[in-house]
C-alpha cells in the first residue's frame, strides 16, 4: 500500500488569488511547496493533487487553459484529480465530498492511515476527514474564521517536514 500526501491546488501549490480563474501567466508557487514536493518524494509519499475547479463549468476557463495552468507543477506530482463542477451541481467529486480521494485510493492502493491531506479551507479538511486520512490546515488570513478541526495546523509549508518526517 502507498502513503500519500494529497494537496489542494489553489492556496497550497499556487498562491491564492481572489481574481479567478487562475491563468498560466498568473501562476505563482507558494513559498516552500517545491521543497515539500522533494521532501515528500524522498520519504516515499505519492503526491496527488485534489482540486475543485468550478470555473470550467462556469465557462470561465477551458479544459485546455486548465491544463496549461496545471502544467506548471505536473513534473512535481504523481497524479491530479479535478472536479470541474460548481456547488449547484451537487456531484460526488466536489470537495468537501471525498469522491476524488476515493477514486485515487482505488488506482493507487492508498494506505489512509499513513496519508495526509493538506489544504487551506474547511472543504479540504472535511474531504480528508470523510476519506479517513490525517488533515493539515495551512493557516491564512482568509481562513482564520473558518470552523474546522484538522489534525494539524501550520503557518508555513516548511512546517510540513516536522509532521511527515
Amino acid at each position: 500500500m502507498h502513503k500519500v500526501i494529497f494537496f489542494d491546488r489553489d492556496g497550497i501549490i499556487n498562491k491564492f488569488r481572489t481574481d479567478t480563474p487562475v491563468i498560466n501567466d498568473k501562476f505563482d508557487f507558494m513559498d516552500g511547496i517545491k521543497s515539500l514536493f522533494q521532501i515528500s518524494k524522498t520519504l516515499n509519499y505519492l503526491r496527488i493533487v485534489i482540486t475543485n475547479q468550478p470555473d470550467i463549468s462556469r465557462h470561465l476557463i477551458s479544459q485546455k487553459e486548465l491544463y496549461r495552468v496545471n502544467y506548471n507543477f505536473l513534473k512535481y506530482i504523481d497524479d491530479i484529480y479535478i472536479c470541474p463542477h460548481s456547488d449547484k451541481e451537487n456531484c460526488y467529486c466536489r470537495k468537501p465530498k471525498p469522491g476524488l480521494l476515493e477514486i485515487a485510493a482505488i488506482k493507487w492502493n492508498i494506505d489512509k492511515d499513513k496519508s495526509y491531506f493538506i489544504g487551506d479551507s474547511w472543504k479540504d479538511i472535511k474531504a480528508g476527514e470523510l476519506f479517513g486520512c490525517k488533515t493539515i490546515l495551512l493557516n491564512t488570513d482568509y481562513n482564520r474564521n473558518e470552523e474546522t478541526t484538522p489534525d494539524y495546523n501550520i503557518n508555513s509549508l516548511f512546517e510540513m517536514k516536522d509532521i511527515i518526517g
